[in-house]
C-alpha cells in the first residue's frame, strides 16, 4: 500500500463489505423480532439473534425516529410526543433527530425508521473510519499503518457490538474527526480545517453519550495544548502556541454555538427534571469487581478475546460484556506499542487513565465528584478505545519502518497474553475461536518481529470478519412485530386523542407507542420531569422506578377511583383481570389482555367555569374534585395535531379555563385570534389556559428551539460550499500554472 489514496480506497472497499450481508439482503440492525413488545406469543426463531439486552433501541430510538419520519407534526421535525407520559418534548440529542444534519439527510432516502437507524449506524461506522484514518496521516503515519488503524477502529468489536446504541460509536466518531481537525488546524489553519472542527464539535454535542464526551473532552483538550505547542515556531514559540490555540478554541466555540437551539430546550428540560440528585454509588455500582478472582479473569479474558467464552452477543452466553475487546492482532500492537513508537505519551497517558479509573474505584469516585463525571453511567475503560488504537497504528508504522527481528523480545512479548489466557482460563469454548486466536497472536507476532506490510494488511482486513461482523444483530424489516390484537385494539381505541393505562404486570414497554402509533400515560424519559414524577406517585404505589425515569404500569386498582385519575385522559385499561373499582366495563379480550373501558368518558380537554376567576392570566390554576363535577362550556376539537391544537370554544361572558389533559410546557404558545395568550399549569402539571371574555377559538402550539436547528444544518453546508468552490479554484489555478510552466530541454 504505497499510498494514502490506496489507503482511503481500502478502507472504504472493507467498511462496505463489512456491511454488505445486512445492507444488500434488505436486512436492518435490530435487537429483536419485537414480538414480546406487541403481545405476540411467537416461537423464537433461531435464524436470527434477539438480545433484548438493547431495548432502548425498540422502546426509544426507532420511535423517536418514527415520530420524525411519520409523526403527524406540522413542523418540520417532531417537536412534540403526545404518544407517551401524556405528552413530553421530542429529545434531539444523540442523533435521532432531524435536528441533527445527517439524520436529516438520510432522512430524505427513506421514511422507514428501522431503515433509517441502520443506514445512520452504517454511516457513523464508515465515517469514523474516514475521519481515523484522517487523524492517522495526520499524525504522520504511513499509508498500511493508516489503514490499519482506521479500519480496526470503525469495525472493531466495541463500536459493532454498541451500534443498538450508536451514540457509542457516534461519541467515538466525531471525536476522531475532532482530533484529525485539531491537527490540521494547529498544522495550518484553514476554512476547510476550521470547518471540520466546528462540525465535529457540533456533531459530537449532538450525537455523543454524554459522559463519553466528558471523558474525550479531556483529551481532546489536551491534544489541542500538544498540537499547537508543536507546530508553533521557535523563537516566539509561546505567542505562536497561543494564537494557535485561540484560533482553534474559537472555531471550536462556533460548532458548539451551531448546537445553542438544541441545548437550549435541553437546559430547560433538565433544569424541570430530577435527573442529577444522584448518589455517588449510583456511578461506582457499574465498575467491575476486580478484586475478584473470577471476575479479573473474565475480564481480562475478554479485553484480548471477546469470544472466548462465546458469541457476547448472544443472550445464552451467560456473563457480562463490557465491549472493550481489542481482539489478539490489536492487543498485540497495542502492546507492542509499549517499546516503540513516536510521540505516543499523550495516548498513553489517556489509555492509562481510563484504565486505571475501572480498576480504582477510589480515583473514579474522584472524577464522579469533582471531574465532571456524574452527568451519566459510563465504563471509563471504553473512553480508551480510540486512544489504544492510535497507540496501535502508532507502533504499527514503526514496526514497518525499522522491524526488530525475532532476537529481539519484542515479538515474544506480544504473545505472553495468549499464553497467560491459555495457562489460565484453557482453551476457548469453541476450539475454533482459540484457533483464530492462536492464528492472529501468531501473525502479529510475525509482524512484529519482520515488518512486513503485508502481514499487517492481511491482520486488519481479517479481523472485522472474525470479530466485529458476528456482532451485528440483524434481520428482515417483515420479521419485525409491529402488529398484534391487542395492537390494533389499542391504535383504535385511542384514534380519538385518549389514552390506555396498563394495570398490573407491564405490557407494552413505554415509549414504543410512538412507533405503534397509541397513546399512553406511561413513559421511559431520562428527564422525565419532577411534576410527572409527583403525579404517577398519586396514580401508582411505586410511582416511577428507575432513578424516576421509567413508569410502565398502575399497581393500585384503588387508585383508579381517586379524583387525580380522571384528569388523565384515559379511557382504556389494559389489565389481567376486572378492576376492583366501579366505573368500568369489559370491551374484550386482546391477545393474553383483557381490554376495560370507563363508563364516564375520559375527556382530554374541557373549557370549564371558574368559581374563582381573576389574577395572573399566567398564575396557576388549581382544580379540586372530580374533573366532571366542573361546570363545563361546549368545546369543539378542530385540530388534533402532534404540535399543534385547535379549538373552537364557547364563547361566555366570563373568564374560563382551557383545560388540555397534556404536560404542560413553557415552550407552549397560546393564541386566540391576533391575540398571544399565557399559558398556565393546572394541578401542578397539565396546560391550561384562561380565556378572556368572548373567547370564539384557541390555537395551542409548541414553539421549541430546536426549530431553529436548520439554522447552523444551513450554515454548514453553504460554508462547505465556499470551502468546495475554494478548493476547485485553487485546484484550477495550480493545473494552469503547471500548464505554462516552461519544459526542460531535452
Amino acid at each position: 500500500m504505497r499510498s494514502h489514496r490506496a489507503a482511503l480506497l481500502a478502507t472504504a472497499t472493507l467498511v462496505a463489505l463489512f456491511f454488505a450481508p445486512v445492507l444488500l439482503r434488505g436486512h436492518v440492525l435490530f435487537p429483536h423480532d419485537n414480538s414480546v413488545e406487541v403481545g405476540r406469543l411467537v416461537p423464537p426463531s433461531g435464524e436470527y439473534v434477539s438480545n433484548r439486552t438493547f431495548t432502548d433501541q425498540s422502546c426509544c430510538y426507532v420511535p423517536e425516529l418514527n415520530r420524525h419520519l411519520n409523526g403527524d407534526h406540522a413542523a418540520w421535525l417532531s417537536t412534540w410526543n403526545p404518544c407517551v407520559g401524556l405528552g413530553r418534548p421530542s429529545p434531539h440529542t444523540f442523533g435521532f433527530t432531524k435536528a441533527f444534519w445527517l439524520t436529516h439527510v438520510l432522512s430524505w432516502t427513506t421514511s422507514d425508521p428501522f431503515r433509517l437507524y441502520t443506514l445512520l449506524a452504517a454511516a457513523t461506522v464508515a465515517l469514523t473510519a474516514l475521519f481515523g484514518l484522517g487523524l492517522l496521516r495526520e499524525l504522520g503515519l504511513s499509508p498500511a499503518a493508516c489503514f490499519f488503524g482506521a479500519a480496526g477502529l470503525a469495525t472493531g468489536v466495541f463500536l459493532t457490538y454498541w451500534l443498538s446504541f450508536v451514540m457509542f460509536a457516534a461519541t467515538v466518531c466525531w471525536a476522531a474527526a475532532l482530533a484529525w481537525g485539531i491537527a490540521a488546524w494547529c498544522r495550518r489553519p484553514s476554512l476547510g480545517h476550521g470547518l471540520l472542527v466546528a462540525l465535529a464539535t457540533h456533531s459530537l454535542a449532538m450525537t455523543g453519550y454524554p459522559q463519553q464526551i466528558v471523558h474525550h473532552a479531556y483529551l481532546l483538550a489536551a491534544f489541542s495544548a500538544l498540537c499547537a505547542w508543536r507546530s508553533a515556531a521557535a523563537p516566539r514559540r509561546l505567542g505562536g502556541a497561543l494564537r494557535r490555540g485561540l484560533g482553534l478554541a474559537g472555531v471550536g466555540a462556533l460548532g458548539l454555538l451551531s448546537t445553542a437551539p438544541v441545548a437550549w430546550d435541553l437546559a430547560l428540560d433538565a433544569s424541570r427534571s430530577a435527573r442529577f440528585a444522584y448518589e455517588r454509588e449510583y456511578f461506582l455500582e457499574n465498575l467491575p469487581d476486580l478484586a475478584d478472582a473470577t471476575v479479573l479473569g473474565r475480564f481480562a479474558t475478554q479485553l484480548y478475546d471477546a469470544f472466548w467464552w462465546g458469541n457476547p452477543i448472544s443472550p445464552r452466553t451467560g456473563f457480562e460484556f463490557v465491549a472493550v475487546s481489542l481482539t489478539p492482532a490489536y492487543a498485540a500492537l497495542a502492546l507492542a506499542s509499549l517499546g516503540v513508537g513516536r510521540r505516543r505519551g499523550l495516548w498513553l497517558a489517556a489509555a492509562g487513565v481510563a484504565a486505571l479509573a475501572t480498576a480504582w474505584p477510589a480515583l473514579y469516585g474522584f472524577g464522579v465528584d469533582h471531574l465532571g463525571w456524574d452527568v451519566s453511567r459510563f465504563l471509563p475503560l471504553a473512553s480508551a478505545w480510540l486512544p489504544l488504537f492510535v497507540l496501535a497504528a502508532l507502533a504499527a508504522d514503526r514496526l514497518l519502518e525499522k522491524p526488530p527481528g525475532w532476537r529481539h523480545p519484542l515479538p515474544w512479548l506480544t504473545l505472553v497474553p495468549l499464553a497467560l489466557l491459555l495457562a489460565g482460563q484453557g482453551p476457548a469454548a469453541d476450539p475454533a475461536r482459540t484457533a483464530v486466536a492462536v492464528v492472529l497472536a501468531l501473525g502479529a507476532a510475525a509482524f512484529c518481529a519482520t515488518g512486513r506490510p503485508a502481514l499487517l494488511l492481511a491482520l486488519a482486513a481479517a479481523t472485522p470478519f472474525l470479530y466485529g461482523q458476528r456482532l451485528l444483530l440483524a434481520r428482515p424489516v417483515a420479521s419485525i412485530h409491529v402488529r398484534s390484537e391487542l395492537v390494533d385494539a389499542l391504535r383504535e381505541r385511542t384514534a380519538d386523542g385518549s389514552r390506555y393505562a396498563v394495570l398490573g404486570r407491564p405490557s407494552i414497554p413505554p415509549n414504543e407507542e410512538g412507533l405503534l402509533d397509541l397513546r399512553s400515560v406511561h413513559t421511559f424519559d431520562s428527564l422525565a420531569p419532577r411534576a410527572y414524577q409527583e403525579l404517577v406517585a398519586r396514580l401508582s404505589r411505586s410511582g416511577a422506578i428507575n432513578q424516576g425515569r421509567i413508569f410502565s404500569a398502575l399497581d393500585d386498582e384503588a387508585r383508579l377511583a381517586d379524583d387525580a385519575f380522571g384528569y388523565t385522559g384515559v379511557a382504556t385499561i389494559v389489565a389481567e383481570r376486572a378492576p376492583t373499582v366501579p366505573g368500568f366495563e369489559v370491551l374484550g379480550r386482546a391477545g393474553q389482555r383483557t381490554l376495560w373501558a370507563r363508563t364516564d368518558g375520559a375527556p382530554t380537554a374541557a373549557q370549564l367555569v371558574l368559581a374563582a376567576a381573576g389574577g395572573e392570566a399566567d398564575a396557576p390554576a388549581a382544580l379540586a374534585g372530580p374533573l366532571g363535577g366542573h361546570a363545563r362550556l361546549p368545546l369543539e376539537v378542530e385540530l388534533r395535531r402532534d404540535d399543534l391544537r385547535r379549538f373552537r370554544t364557547t364563547p361566555d361572558g366570563r373568564e374560563t379555563l382551557l383545560f388540555v389533559s397534556e404536560q404542560h410546557h413553557p415552550h407552549w404558545r397560546a393564541r386566540a385570534g391576533d391575540r398571544e395568550l399565557p399559558t398556565c399549569v393546572v394541578n401542578g402539571f397539565y396546560l391550561g389556559v384562561r380565556l378572556p371574555p368572548g373567547t370564539e377559538s384557541v390555537e395551542l402550539r409548541f414553539r421549541p428551539a430546536a426549530l431553529w436547528s436548520w439554522v447552523p444544518q444551513l450554515a454548514f453546508a453553504l460554508a462547505g460550499l465556499a470551502w468546495g468552490a475554494g478548493a476547485l479554484q485553487r485546484r484550477r489555478r495550480s493545473s494552469a500554472s503547471a500548464a505554462m510552466a516552461p519544459k526542460a530541454a531535452p
